[in-house]
């Protein structure tokens, strides 16, 4: 695995983290991910004793943050993902395969499993007072309880809900803080020269291979494996009709690639997407 591989790892709840998982250096702002960790300010956290290690070889990737205030974990091989956020009083874990993603968060006195397939959602949610499992398939929700004091236990996984999504929301974060989420955005679109442009606005290098840019009547263009540095544009231009097999396309670092399909942007408006390799969108750009 090279610098053209990128293991991209996924839906997090709320957002998508996509691991470089080999050859791509990992940099970024340790001070404001330790922030981010410990609730410190960026100042007061350079002072706090920790330990950072970053591993990459040909096929895994692992970056860990620890203090003594709570240790957060990244490691990718493959396509398999993990990441942990470990605090005095909770822990979150979240693995990732693929076909399924099992999110835990542990708490005082509560314990709640989020596994998601494809057609399935199960939430376990475990208390003293008993458990409570809820399933989802398609549009039909069953809900099974064991225990004692329903109510209690229902009180007790909605606030444990809240703090998942709260750890998520930081991991999140901190992996951002950490350049390691590809932050691309599309930043014009010229209808009377039929191109859109979109940049690399993060700190790492950013594969683009199964990346596509669409429109809203199913146009799409797919990129190969180009690797798109920091602060770098890449443009892709549609040619007149029929004029495909002269379109050039330039290897400076300001990329162009052609889009096999003529005329693709309206001149009253229209909305451009980007979508990432897990054909979800990462950015939009309307234009009226």
């Amino acid at each position: 695995m090279n610098i053209g591989t990128i293991a991209v790892i996924g839906s997090i709840l709320a957002g998508l983290i996509s691991i470089p998982a080999a050859g791509v250096s990992i940099t970024g702002d340790v001070a404001a991910a330790g922030a981010e960790l410990t609730g410190m300010s960026n100042d007061s956290f350079q002072e706090t004793p920790k330990t950072v290690s970053s591993e990459i070889s040909s096929d895994s990737m692992s970056k860990t943050v620890e203090t003594a205030f709570g240790t957060v974990t990244f490691n990718s091989e493959q396509d398999l993902f993990s990441a942990e956020l470990e605090s005095p009083r909770s822990l979150l874990e979240i693995n990732r395969e693929p076909g399924s993603e099992v999110r835990n968060f542990t708490g005082e006195s509560v314990s709640l499993t989020v596994e998601n397939t494809p057609s399935t959602v199960t939430e376990t949610c475990e208390t003293p007072e008993g458990t409570l499992e809820t399933v989802k398939t398609g549009g039909e929700k069953t809900a099974e309880f064991s225990g004692l004091n329903r109510k209690k236990v229902e009180d007790s996984c909605t606030g444990a809900r809240e703090r998942m999504k709260e750890k998520i929301t930081r991991i999140q974060n901190i992996a951002a803080d950490l350049g390691m989420i590809p932050d691309l955005e599309i930043i014009r679109v010229n209808e009377s020269k039929e191109e859109v442009v979109i940049r690399n606005s993060g700190e790492s290098t950013v594969n683009l291979a199964g990346w596509e840019i669409s429109d809203e009547s199913d146009n799409s263009f797919s990129f190969g494996p180009i690797p798109l540095q920091p602060d770098e544009t890449m443009t892709v231009y549609s040619p007149e009709e029929m004029e495909f097999d002269e379109c050039e396309e330039s290897e400076e670092p300001d990329y162009e690639r052609c889009w096999d399909s003529s005329y693709v942007w309206n001149n009253d408006g229209e909305t451009a997407t980007l979508v990432n390799p897990r054909g979800e969108a990462a950015a939009t750009f309307t234009y009226e």
